[in-house]
């Protein structure tokens, strides 16, 4: 009895619309479920992957827009490699540069990988290879040629030699050895995500937060899953009672070197409520939240899949926040509107007291905490005459005229 790859891997994130601009904007993976933590009704579960979702190609995303960063270190998921089709490191390169994300290629057991991080400081890889089915999954400028296939591999900071028994007892091999790195490698499996390395150079311990992966997902078979617990218990390991998930049963546990592991069923998948065509279009609330009041969820955030050229770091956290982060958007578009009005010919009595009207807003809306870390200034412009103005961490960041 084995392991079958990787089913999926947890991160904890900050902003969840910051997580799909980069993950659906940038990299091109597919939103294809957005429903709650199964075990917190106040925060969003998102998740992302290939054209129909296949086992091994899902990253998921717990947002915690009031948490602290974390600390990574021992005892978690250091890089998680993604597997991008041959010949297609030049259209990554330029996409990276486009996006103001700096990235680095190294070379590891012969091969190049580009290496970034994401907005919350996750060590993504992409390794070109001719491994996985394509995906044709295609949006904002990610085709099916250069589209992501799926995980092709993790390293783990695992400091405890006995993570190495760990994975040989679930059905990895040692592979292959360098000066930084062991790889393990399922015997008897073709599938994407067979792969497990070990950075070797030893690292403090690290502490879950945003930009730490939560749990590595590992794919085991339906029927196997009740036997699978008296093995882990058998390895001296304590398994959490087996979870109904909905697109899959699972349990969890923290191997050797503290590593939150959860084993996954392979079916029913994430076409269990949505069709391939539906995935991820719909807020899906879990069967256990679905009597709590409608009110309980009316605090969390739009989310929204959308083509972006650039990655932005959101102001707002919550509904109260979005709608007052909007508001004093419109407000500064409209006072600027009519700015360039008034330069040009001039502005009615009207118009004048709609201006005056809309400047207080604009205050109130600063001054209420909108826009964290701000101070009101006095600009003076060339012909010395004096306006408002507001400055964020020393630059001037909005003004007018």
């Amino acid at each position: 009895m084995k392991t079958h790859g990787i089913h999926h891997i947890s991160m904890i994130s900050r902003h969840g619309q910051e997580v799909i601009d980069f993950y659906s904007g940038l990299l091109g993976l597919k939103l294809v479920k957005k429903t709650l933590n199964f075990d917190n009704p106040n925060q969003y579960h998102i998740t992302f992957g290939t054209n129909e979702a296949e086992l091994g190609s899902l990253l998921t995303f717990f947002p915690h827009p009031k948490a602290k960063p974390g600390i990574q270190g021992d005892g978690q998921v250091r890089t998680i490699t993604l597997a991008v089709p041959e010949n297609s490191f030049k259209f990554w390169q330029n996409r990276l540069t486009k996006f103001e994300v700096s990235y680095s290629i190294i070379r590891k057991f012969n091969q190049n990988y580009l290496t970034f991080k994401d907005l919350d400081g996750i060590e993504i890889e992409l390794l070109e290879t001719n491994e996985g089915k394509p995906n044709i999954f295609e949006f904002n400028g990610v085709t099916k040629e250069v589209a992501v296939k799926g995980i092709y591999n993790v390293v783990l900071n695992a400091s405890n030699p006995k993570t190495e028994d760990f994975l040989k007892a679930i059905g990895y091999q040692f592979e292959q050895e360098s000066s930084l790195y062991k790889r393990y490698k399922l015997e008897t499996s073709d599938v994407l995500g067979r792969y497990i390395e070990i950075y070797k150079p030893g690292e403090d311990q690290g502490n879950n937060s945003i930009g730490t992966v939560h749990h590595l997902a590992l794919t085991v078979l339906e029927k196997e899953i009740e036997a699978w617990d008296k093995k882990i218990r058998a390895l001296g390991l304590l398994p959490s009672e087996i979870k109904d998930r909905k697109y899959f049963r699972s349990m969890y546990f923290k191997e050797f070197s503290n590593i939150l592991i959860e084993l996954a069923t392979e079916k029913p998948g994430m076409t269990e409520d949505e069709s391939v065509s539906e995935l991820g279009t719909n807020f899906l609330i879990p069967p256990h939240f679905k009597n709590l009041p409608k009110e309980t969820f009316d605090h969390l955030m739009p989310l929204e899949v959308k083509e972006v050229t650039k990655l932005t770091k959101y102001d707002y956290i919550d509904m109260e926040s979005y709608k007052s982060s909007h508001r004093h958007r419109d407000i500064l578009n409209e006072i600027n509107l009519l700015a360039r009005k008034a330069k040009t010919e001039g502005l009615t009595e009207a118009e004048l007291e709609r201006r005056a009207i809309l400047r207080k807003e604009y205050v109130a809306s600063v001054t209420g905490g909108v826009r964290n870390m701000v101070e009101k200034v006095k600009l003076v412009d060339e012909e010395g005459n004096e306006e408002e103005g507001f400055i964020k961490k020393g630059k001037v960041v909005e003004t007018w005229n």
